[in-house]
């Protein structure tokens, strides 16, 4: 996984799970961190799939230890971690991650199938089954997550298997384009500028 951040700093792991920043503009000066299990500030595992980052220049980590979150010009780490039923013990990995740019919880995808709608200044969750979903015309639940999209009280995931639609309070439905596009799998999509 590669980042880079609004002050041009890389932030990379690799397969090894070594992870590293990169200040390419100053010589490119590279500096390694890692996971500490004797220090809780310290970033929550050494593999990260998802990064973002806010306005404030507040980075958030998608690890597969749990979330983490650093300011660069803070000098700080936090740990958030999911329920334990949301993340297999061999295998804690978050597959994608994203904000509700409406309530500011995040919606985080786990290697256990699961999708979680995490509550940052409670560290509460609600936990949804994603092999639990209703299944879709071919049979089947969405599968891994490769994308959110959030338009005013709906949330849209792509999957490997589909599309799925949650409006308002109600449950995960599958969602369908009209033929001929009602066989496609969308792993991508994007608003356009008006929101839409």
């Amino acid at each position: 996984t590669l980042f880079e951040d609004n002050n041009h700093i890389l932030w990379f792991c690799n397969w090894q799970y070594e992870m590293f920043m990169i200040d390419y503009l100053h010589g490119n000066k590279i500096t390694r961190f890692q996971h500490d299990k004797n220090n809780s500030t310290s970033i929550a595992g050494d593999f990260f799939w998802e990064v973002m980052q806010e306005n404030d220049g507040t980075l958030w980590f998608g690890t597969v230890g749990g979330i983490s979150k650093c300011n660069f010009s803070r000098s700080f780490y936090k740990v958030h971690r999911l329920p334990a039923e949301a993340i297999t013990a061999d295998n804690p990995a978050i597959g994608y991650m994203a904000e509700d740019p409406i309530d500011k919880t995040w919606w985080v995808t786990t290697s256990k199938y699961m999708l979680a709608q995490y509550y940052p200044l409670t560290g509460k969750s609600v936990l949804y089954d994603l092999e639990k979903f209703s299944v879709n015309k071919t049979n089947t639940t969405p599968g891994n997550i490769n994308k959110m999209i959030f338009l005013k009280d709906s949330i849209f995931l792509f999957g490997d298997n589909g599309i799925c639609l949650k409006k308002g309070n109600g449950n995960f439905a599958p969602f369908s384009f009209p033929p001929p596009y009602d066989s496609w799998v969308i792993r991508d999509a994007v608003l356009d500028a008006k929101g839409k």
